[in-house]
């Protein structure tokens, strides 16, 4: 019967453990493989895999090793067997020199050592050679890696009857210690077989390769059940150690209880007596100062009232009904001077100052009508003025007085005479030339007069136009200058009034006069009282400043009253976990119950014969394998 698969052992081990697998899995397949490599051990032990190792004796001598020396003397270098024949080594070094054992080096034949010697002939890392012999009374089995305990060695196989030597293991060298009537050498080319007893094998993650019979794996499961119930309690322990870490860790932390003590020793700080905040102190120091502020506060408005009513300091009451009288009998002149003004103003049998005003009203109003007339006509003849004047202007511009006179052009007189001049003491075509030329220059210079006169005359009536536009400019400078005396006179009349209103508004500074006095003496008042609302908001000061010191210790008080909270919480959560420790601490013991369970009921199994196939052997009664 084959075994199941390491791939279906796991699967049957989920099934047996109830562990769903995949994403909310029990048992990782690391563990239950572990699992599996006790529970298979375990029945190693109990009933060990029944193997055979048979050697063929090879050539008990190797010829030419090489081997390198150690990088310091008494370094020792492994060989590639071991054990070594005493004595049977023979060592040359780089240059194929013998070299001696005691002088050059030193053996180890059991471990198959060799190490050279200081002041020896081998140098340090140096390459060299050896030969040796093969011990032959030792089976070296270090290769035997499921080996558990001998059993027998037989040797030499073939042998009738078979030869069981006596042996020794030590290690993993067999020693045989017994032939026929002494230790026996073994000889090259014999075979020797060994008979022990090795550990089972775990299948493949695919196939059916495990050495134990088919039919004991679900007792092997069984036991690999316990065994991964058993890593399952522990690691329940390890999470609950891991807990309680945490609740000694919440219980044991100083960070609450140290900020909780410092909280309130911070309040008791600020409300004792200390060096450093003394709250108390202050809070004494501010009930005092509060009391003194009263008194003042009280003294304060004592004097403003003392201050305001009829005393012998100061009669500031009678002041000010004097004041007042005063302030009455100012306002009746005051009135007395603006009925003045309005009389004055009005028509009565004194001065009719209003009909006067009325009637210089209505003549400035005339007056501006024919300075508005007057204006306008000088405009108009300005315009006519302009016109014609332009053009005469332009005309008598147009005539040169010297145009026939002394101007470079012909026909100038100036241009005539030059001419004439050249003609003098010459003999001249015509008679009197020189005459003619004369006579031309003297109605040139008679031309130039007329044009001039011309001229003159245009001028003359540019001018007169003028002067007739100017005659309307002055006679409305003379209306003007008329209708400037009628608001003079008015301005006269207005200056009077004003005297009167100013002998009102000297009456009126005189009643500001004596308001000031007497706001004066309200000030003083006023000054005793800001005195009192200083001090009350000094006293506020100290009660805010009170207010704020029992803040600051209702601030520490309600972080105690937090970190309180804080511990509070730890506690319930280090409850938590000691409830959650206790329930995993259960668990653990019917994992660990249920492991036991498991176990004891596997090896039970291994333990009675009748469960397996025995361990039963035959003899012939006619020969008996030789002992020896």
């Amino acid at each position: 019967m084959t075994t199941s698969t390491k791939v279906a052992i796991r699967n049957a081990m989920r099934l047996d453990l109830s562990d769903p697998g995949a994403s909310g899995e029990l048992f990782t397949n690391d563990k239950l493989d572990r699992a599996f490599d006790r529970a298979l051990s375990d029945y190693s032990r109990f009933l060990p895999r029944h193997m055979i190792y048979e050697t063929t004796l090879e050539e008990f001598t190797v010829t030419d090793e090489a081997f390198t020396a150690g990088a310091a003397a008494l370094t020792w270098v492994s060989l590639a067997n071991k054990p070594i024949k005493w004595a049977s080594e023979a060592v040359v070094d780089a240059a194929s020199a013998a070299m001696t054992r005691g002088t050059d080096y030193y053996m180890d034949y059991a471990n198959g050592k060799i190490t050279h010697k200081s002041g020896g002939s081998i140098a340090n890392d140096e390459a060299c050679t050896i030969s040796y012999e093969l011990d032959p009374l030792v089976i070296n089995i270090s290769n035997l890696t499921t080996f558990i305990r001998l059993d027998s060695v037989e040797y030499p196989v073939g042998s009738v009857p078979q030869k069981i030597l006596s042996s020794m293991l030590w290690g993993d060298l067999l020693w045989l210690t017994s032939g026929d009537s002494d230790q026996t050498r073994m000889a090259e080319s014999r075979h020797a077989r060994v008979y022990y007893l090795g550990q089972h094998v775990v299948p493949a993650e695919n196939d059916t390769d495990g050495t134990y019979p088919g039919f004991i794996e679900n007792s092997i499961i069984l036991a690999a059940n316990a065994y991964a119930l058993f890593e399952k309690a522990l690691a329940v322990e390890h999470q609950s150690v891991t807990d309680l870490a945490t609740i000694r860790t919440l219980l044991g932390t100083t960070i609450s209880h140290t900020a909780l003590d410092t909280a309130l020793t911070n309040a008791k700080k600020y409300l004792d007596n200390n060096t450093t905040a003394d709250a108390a102190g202050l809070l004494a120091d501010i009930t005092t100062d509060v009391a003194g502020l009263r008194t003042a506060i009280l003294a304060s408005y004592t004097a403003m009232i003392k201050y305001l009513e009829n005393n012998t300091n100061e009669d500031a009451a009678g002041k000010l009904a004097q004041i007042t009288t005063d302030i009455a009998a100012l306002r009746t002149a005051i009135d007395t001077a603006y009925d003045n003004v309005k009389k004055y103003l009005d028509n009565n049998a004194t001065e009719d100052a209003a009909g006067l005003l009325g009637d210089i009203t209505l003549k400035i109003i005339k007056l501006r009508d024919a300075v508005e007339t007057a204006v306008e006509a000088a405009n108009t003849a300005l315009d006519v003025v302009v016109a014609d004047t332009t053009g005469d202007l332009a005309k008598a511009a147009a005539i040169d007085a010297t145009g026939f006179i002394n101007v470079d052009v012909t026909p100038s007189a100036k241009n005539i005479l030059k001419a004439g001049q050249l003609l003098l003491n010459t003999n001249n075509i015509g008679q009197n030339v020189a005459e003619n030329h004369s006579d031309m220059a003297r109605a040139a210079v008679a031309a130039g007069e007329a044009q001039s006169q011309e001229r003159r005359d245009l001028i003359a009536v540019a001018n007169a136009r003028i002067n007739s536009a100017l005659g309307y400019f002055q006679e409305a400078n003379t209306r003007l200058a008329a209708l400037q005396s009628y608001i003079d006179h008015a301005g006269q009349f207005v200056n009077i009034a004003q005297t009167f209103v100013a002998e009102a508004n000297g009456r009126t500074n005189v009643i500001g006069t004596y308001i000031n006095e007497s706001g004066q003496y309200v000030n003083i008042a006023n000054s005793f009282a800001n005195e009192a609302a200083s001090r009350i908001d000094l006293l506020r000061t100290y009660i805010q400043q009170s207010q704020q010191y029992i803040e600051i210790v209702n601030g520490f008080l309600g972080e105690a009253q937090a970190r309180l909270g804080d511990i509070d919480r730890y506690l319930a959560e280090a409850e938590q976990y000691s409830t959650e420790i206790m329930l995993s601490l259960e668990l653990s013991d019917r994992y660990r119950s249920q492991a036991i369970e498991y176990r004891t009921e596997a090896w039970s199994i291994w333990r009675d014969k009748a469960q397996y196939i025995g361990e039963y052997s035959t003899s012939s009664r006619l020969q008996m394998a030789q002992s020896v």
